[in-house]
């Protein structure tokens, strides 16, 4: 596997906010109406909806997005440095194509692990080509 890197830091609110706000971009999620929600983090008294069939845990919740995290009743007040969550595949190519960057591979995204668990690059991971962690 040829050398690659990525940003050290998720891509927070704030800069995906940015993105938007330059581009007039519109996630998959606003666009769908809905986003799935770790059950864990909804309201005991939050209503059946449907789940991920594979994993139950993670629930439909209408108005989920980006801006939204929890749903239409929630915001990004505090949360500005936060990992954006909530982004498609499509939204996280074009905000890499955006700042100039890439996403990584499936073969990169699955060493980028072991390099982070190191106090110096391993497994191919180095600062030198570009690439981009979505978070």
């Amino acid at each position: 596997m040829s050398p690659f890197a990525t940003d050290p830091h998720c891509v927070s609110n704030a800069r995906f906010a940015s993105f938007v706000a330059a581009t007039g971009h519109v996630t998959d999620a606003e666009r769908y109406g809905a986003w799935v929600v770790f059950g864990g983090l909804l309201p005991d008294d939050f209503p059946p909806t449907r789940a991920v069939a594979a994993a139950p845990w993670w629930r439909e919740v209408l108005g989920a997005d980006w801006r939204h995290p929890r749903g239409p009743d929630s915001d990004l007040d505090g949360r500005a440095e936060h990992p954006v969550v909530h982004v498609s595949w499509n939204d996280a190519l074009a905000y890499c194509t955006w700042i100039g960057r890439r996403l990584p591979t499936e073969a990169e995204w699955g060493v980028r692990p072991a390099a982070d668990s190191n106090s110096s690059p391993s497994h191919g991971a180095t600062a030198s080509a570009p690439a981009a962690d979505t978070g």
